[in-house]
């Protein structure tokens, strides 16, 4: 029996074992003896303790708490009279400590986390060593840079020489602008605990200079003029200094890199966009000058002489608040008045007017403008038969008027906003001759244009003064010729010639003979209405003949110096691939 009791107390402490070592703890049920039914009656029934357990921890936690030794009771039965067994009595058995499960504890579940490391940072541009060529200084340098972190980027610090530029939180690269020499650049980069790393490149700043000598055969001086002020312009002004535009056209065969502008030999402005600027002179003579300069160094200038001259204020009124020409109330009692002539008047009261009359001639500009004036006065000028031929608008006290047929006319001046004694103001009358605006120069299909070469760029390109003095680009149309630059040759261009090199030298060749042949001198150019009036560079598509009649866009092909241009249309088409085929 007590082998029996000994087994029973075992399998509880198993049992409790196997529930420490699950997800949830469940209530452990201690066995009972199976009784035979003549036992039951002789067995006191008494209830077992439930072990005292804590609730086991999730699995998450990593951590199981193992329940308390508990005490069980085990019930012994009493014997009857019919069954020889001893009396069980009721002895309490301590069940055995059990020894605590060690806590279990899985990588994920580790409360130590990964030590944070610092940024990586390395610049990416420019590189270390790196040249840095430039024609203007100080020079634009770009730094950028390539970071990481394990976790965040709080900031990019960017130092030039030891010299914080820029700090940024967003974007990894800044702008410096670099003067000729040696210069550092560091950038460090921080994380958001305050851990950094750097790196660190030297760059060398030098000035750029021309790579190479120009030659006639590779590059062509630039062409400078200027259009206004002109030569010998006087310009008169109120005010001094007086404010004046200096406008210029400049061309390349290349492209124009800036332009400089003087006034009496001293630098006033360079602009490399901008063909023009202003300049306040003072009166008396000026000497402008401007100079282009192309991309190799080349140049041109071209001067202007003017005369700044202030014109002489008005002759004061003698007595402002007389006016001697009343009564001048309607048209009738107009008062004369002559060009170059001030005269003062006085408005007695709001409905007073004063009426003059003068006499124009057809094709001229008359100014009519308040000076010296205490009142605001409108202005309207009127045929004889009062129809009105022009007024001022609110505030404007100076009316221009163009006469087109030569008259007496009449000048109303009434005041717009009049003071209850009335106001001063005296009143002058200015002619000027109309300049008529110039017509720009339009070219027809079917007729020859006679101009003057000025300039041969290449083979099939030239520049010419047109009848209206104007200067255009002329490329010969349904010819080409090679370039002179074997760059800008391309193989099999010319039938299967793959020598660039032997193309350049025809290229020059073409050119030195498009040169004795024209430059200087006067030729003839017509229009094509197939191929239009201007490619697509802007230039004149045009034939060219010499001025004895011959096609010299012809002769290019006869004398071997230029294929048909079949890539694009023109009438001629066919004419010139026969001569190439007969060449």
């Amino acid at each position: 029996m007590e082998t029996k009791l000994y087994l029973i107390a075992l399998l509880l402490i198993a049992s409790i074992l196997v529930g420490c070592t699950q997800q949830d703890f469940t209530p452990i049920k201690t066995p009972t003896p199976q009784l035979t039914p003549s036992q039951h009656s002789e067995v006191t029934e008494t209830k077992l303790p439930a072990p005292t357990q804590t609730p086991t921890a999730h699995p998450k936690n990593a951590s199981l708490v193992q329940p308390e030794p508990a005490v069980t009771e085990i019930l012994t039965p009493t014997p009857s009279q019919n069954t020889p067994t001893p009396a069980l009595t009721s002895t309490p058995i301590e069940t055995p400590a059990v020894t605590p499960t060690p806590t279990i504890t899985t990588p994920a579940q580790s409360s130590t986390s990964k030590p944070n490391e610092p940024p990586t940072v390395r610049i990416i541009e420019p590189k270390d060593g790196e040249v840095i060529k430039s024609f203007y200084l100080p020079t634009f340098v770009q730094i950028r840079v390539e970071v990481g972190d394990d976790k965040d980027i709080d900031r990019v610090e960017f130092y030039v020489d030891g010299e914080l530029k820029e700090t940024s939180y967003f974007f990894h690269s800044a702008t410096a602008y670099l003067d000729e020499g040696v210069h550092t650049i560091k950038v460090i980069a921080y994380d958001n605990e305050g851990l950094k790393s750097e790196d660190t490149v030297t760059v060398y700043v030098e000035k750029a200079t021309p790579s190479h000598t120009p030659t006639p055969e590779s590059n062509e001086p630039p062409r400078v003029r200027i259009i206004e002020p002109k030569d010998g312009e006087v310009i008169q002004t109120r005010d001094l200094p007086a404010s004046v535009t200096i406008r210029v056209e400049a061309s390349d065969d290349k492209f124009v890199d800036k332009i400089e502008f003087y006034v009496d030999g001293t630098l006033k402005e360079t602009t490399y966009f901008f063909r023009s600027i202003t300049v306040y002179l003072e009166e008396g003579t000026h000497t402008i000058r401007v100079v282009a300069y192309d991309s190799d160094g080349l140049t041109d200038d071209a001067t202007v002489s003017i005369r700044v001259e202030k014109i002489p204020e008005p002759t004061p009124t003698p007595n402002p608040f007389v006016d001697e020409y009343e009564d001048d109330d309607s048209i009738k009692q107009a008062k004369p008045i002559t060009v170059g002539e001030v005269q003062h008047h006085k408005f007695d009261s709001s409905s007073d007017r004063d009426w003059l009359y003068f006499k124009a001639s057809a094709g001229k500009k008359y100014v009519v403008e308040i000076v010296d004036s205490d009142v605001t006065v409108s202005i309207s000028i009127y045929d004889a038969n009062e129809n009105l031929l022009a007024s001022t608008t609110l505030f404007e006290e100076k009316l221009e008027w163009i006469c087109e047929k030569s008259g007496t006319y009449y000048i109303k001046l009434s005041p717009s906003f009049l003071l209850g004694e009335g106001g001063n103001y005296s009143v002058r009358l200015t002619e000027t001759v109309v300049e008529p605006t110039p017509t720009p120069f339009t070219f027809e299909y079917g007729v020859k244009y006679k101009v003057k070469v000025l300039d041969v760029i290449d083979g099939d390109t030239i520049d010419v003064l047109l009848p209206d003095g104007s200067i255009e680009r002329v490329r010969m149309l349904g010819v080409d010729t090679p370039e002179k630059d074997p760059g800008d040759n391309k193989p099999y261009e010319y039938d299967s010639i793959t020598d660039l090199n032997y193309l350049a030298e025809w290229g020059v060749k073409a050119a030195q003979f498009t040169e004795s042949k024209l430059e200087g001198k006067y030729v003839y150019i017509e229009f094509d209405e197939v191929a239009g009036i201007r490619g697509y560079y802007g230039r004149l598509l045009a034939y060219v003949y010499l001025e004895d009649g011959t096609d010299f866009t012809a002769e290019l092909v006869k004398q071997g110096y230029a294929r048909a241009y079949v890539e694009g249309e023109f009438k001629k088409e066919d004419y010139y691939v026969k001569l190439e085929e007969e060449g």
